[in-house]
């Protein structure tokens, strides 16, 4: 397996399909891009528009010289299934998940690797915060503070860091609400670290999933 690099995956829940183009969008703006994205959408519904959607988001993907595999179901799978199928599939040393519905900083691959490099922590969590025009404001890696103080507000975080080589085989828990933190929980180690910076992640919660799915 590479060192060192870095897989981006996006588990798609039912209804939140239209979000995806945007979200592919900030990991394709990203200072430092993955050399692959993963994208397991599940209760999807095959048709013309869809179809086209994914079309274009692949050659989007292509275009960019980076690895695409997006994966489609039928069946309703909660975001746990979905992200473990993009953990088995990734060829990276490193996946970084997104949530459809969510944002993210165009700095936060660049800096989710140099805290690695940094402090060696396998797993990695940050904060997050509803203002949009956080996506594109300036951060100094330099004076970003970490802390191996995992709150459990920073559990409910499906936006995370994972070091696979470290962690090897996981499995993700597939149930309807509180996954993540069930996940975290179960990574947590004496080297888990929280990024202490919310502007890395745009959390949409007006699009959340956790009322329907």
């Amino acid at each position: 397996m590479p060192e060192n690099t870095i897989t981006n995956s996006i588990p798609v829940v039912y209804r939140h399909l239209s979000h995806l183009e945007s979200a592919v969008e900030c990991i394709l703006q990203q200072t430092l891009l993955p050399s692959e994205i993963i994208i397991i959408i599940s209760e999807y519904n095959e048709n013309e528009i869809n179809s086209s959607l994914l079309k274009k988001i692949d050659t989007k993907i292509k275009d960019k010289n980076i690895k695409s595999i997006i994966k489609t179901y039928r069946e309703k799978q909660y975001a746990g299934k979905n992200r473990q199928i993009a953990y088995n599939l990734c060829t990276s040393d490193i996946i970084i998940f997104q949530d459809c519905d969510d944002l993210t900083h165009k700095q936060r691959n660049e800096i989710f690797l140099k805290i690695h490099e940094k402090t060696k922590s396998p797993h990695i969590l940050h904060g997050w915060t509803s203002d949009i025009n956080a996506q594109f404001r300036p951060i100094n890696i330099d004076n970003i503070k970490i802390s191996n103080k995992i709150n459990k507000v920073c559990t409910h975080n499906g936006a995370i860091f994972i070091k696979k080589s470290v962690y090897r085989n996981i499995i993700f828990p597939n149930i309807r609400i509180g996954e993540d933190v069930v996940l975290n929980k179960k990574l947590l180690r004496s080297n888990s670290i929280l990024i202490e910076n919310n502007d890395m992640y745009i959390y949409r919660n007006h699009l959340s999933s956790w009322g329907d799915n």
